[in-house]
């Protein structure tokens, strides 16, 4: 998932991975992906790039979790 910088530039990307066994629940999928956009929001403000591109998505798993066909992002 990207990282940007000031001149919102796409500057990195930052990934998580695990055995499926352990990540392949939707609540484990939901909470692993707030992480890495919350860590994606820390590091694109750090460098001075636009946090907020982040929260509607991180919003909408809080509400919706992980997406899925019956979600509005699925």
């Amino acid at each position: 998932m990207p990282v940007f910088d000031a001149t919102d530039a796409l500057v990195g990307a930052l990934t998580m991975s695990g055995p499926k066994g352990r990540i392949d629940v939707a609540e484990r999928l939901s909470a692993t992906l707030t992480a890495l956009l919350e860590n994606e929001r820390r590091a694109t403000i750090a460098l001075g790039g636009p946090g907020a591109r982040y929260d509607a998505t991180i919003a909408r798993i809080a509400e919706y979790g992980f997406p899925h066909e019956d979600s509005p992002a699925g």
